[in-house]
């Protein structure tokens, strides 16, 4: 009699968990551990799978995801003012400059450049709802944003 081992199946909610773990402790990388594909065979899921996962659990793709932690990581260095904004870039994970400034300019309104010179005068959130852009791929479309929304993350 041969036994066969049964997987342990992971409820989606540990898997969507377990993947944002993973992205958060690797949030600063530069390689490409957080591209789906990557994410998909490091959690040996589908692409679409692990994107469905994610959604459902966060009510984000997971690209999304991922750019506003960056943005929110580098709208903190830049309030410090101490690091150039080319080292915040590489540190929040961007090897291009010019994507870093053209993902920030798009989730904020502002370019790194500008935001650094009116840090001291904005607040991290002006009132109870903000407009930001949300930037899913390559499409940016204006969307009401909650600070109550990344409670969950």
């Amino acid at each position: 009699m041969t036994c066969k081992a049964n997987p342990i199946a992971v409820p989606a909610m540990e898997e969507g968990g377990l993947i944002r773990d993973y992205i958060l402790a690797n949030l600063t990388s530069r390689d490409d551990r957080l591209r789906i594909d990557a994410l998909a065979r490091k959690f040996l899921k589908s692409p679409s799978s692990l994107k469905k996962i994610f959604k459902a659990n966060f009510d984000l793709p997971v690209h999304e995801f991922i750019v506003r932690k960056r943005m929110q990581l580098a709208q903190q260095f830049l309030r410090q003012k101490e690091l150039s904004i080319s080292d915040i870039a590489s540190i929040t994970g961007y090897q291009e400059l010019s994507n870093f400034s053209r993902d920030f300019k798009t989730y904020f309104g502002y370019s790194p450049r500008e935001f650094k010179k009116k840090a001291p005068f904005l607040s991290y959130f002006s009132g109870s709802t903000t407009h930001l852009t949300v930037i899913s791929g390559r499409k940016a479309s204006s969307s009401p944003w909650r600070k109550d929304h990344f409670d969950k993350f």
